[in-house]
């Protein structure tokens, strides 16, 4: 009990400091925007339409006309439920096809 006590004063001070929690989404949708970035290059993010899936299969990358996809954009998107930018509506995760995890120079680990 005293561990929720102290995230609830640390995180939202028990309701009359509600603004903390923009702070603190603001670390996951960091993170998110790193790992959806990586999947992205690693070709794990794919349009949903289906003419330009097809044109992102054969060359690598989605046509000119298709929005260009923004990791950040769609991470705030998702830790942010009430908040709709659209980028969900063009891409979406492949599960299938993601074979390769890309080489980053900020995360020589990988």
């Amino acid at each position: 009990m005293r561990f929720w006590n102290w995230v609830l004063r640390v995180t939202i001070g028990y309701g009359q400091k509600s603004a903390r929690v923009f702070g603190c989404l603001a670390i996951p949708t960091l993170v998110g925007r790193v790992l959806f970035g990586c999947g992205y290059l690693g070709g794990a993010m794919v349009p949903n339409q289906k003419e330009a899936y097809e044109a992102f299969e054969q060359k690598g990358y989605p046509p000119d006309y298709y929005p260009q996809f923004k990791p950040l954009i769609y991470s705030f998107e998702h830790c942010f439920p009430l908040v709709n930018l659209g980028v969900t509506d063009h891409r979406a995760p492949n599960f299938g096809s993601a074979t390769k995890v890309p080489r980053t120079p900020f995360l020589g680990f990988w």
